[in-house]
């Protein structure tokens, strides 16, 4: 799984479900970390994972466990943008081929 997830280009979205045993601390936690999951994850039987590989961590990340079933239902905003804060304004700046650009004014 490590060379998976290195070999994937930044920017991409990454879903991870999975059944079976459990285990608590290991290359897959790490993984989902650098994925965006909590280093303090707490790991059960079932997981549901909606990740994001690059330079930031979007708020949308999350990740579902539970000893019997796990489910997930996600909105993700596409394109992905990495918000900030420039000069007091609030600005947007695409990741990837997506330009710097101001949120768009209310019109009155």
């Amino acid at each position: 799984m490590e060379s998976y997830i290195a070999s994937l280009q930044d920017e991409s979205i990454v879903l991870i479900t999975s059944k079976g045993r459990l285990v608590t601390r290991g290359p897959w936690t790490k993984m989902l970390e650098l994925l965006g999951a909590d280093k303090i994850v707490k790991l059960k039987d079932k997981l549901t994972f909606v990740g994001f590989k690059g330079s930031f961590r979007p708020d949308w990340v999350k990740l579902v466990t539970d000893e019997d079933k796990s489910r997930i239902h996600q909105v993700l905003p596409i394109p992905v943008v990495k918000k900030m804060k420039l000069r007091g304004r609030d600005m947007r700046r695409g990741e990837g081929t997506f330009p710097l650009s101001p949120l768009p004014k209310r019109i009155m």
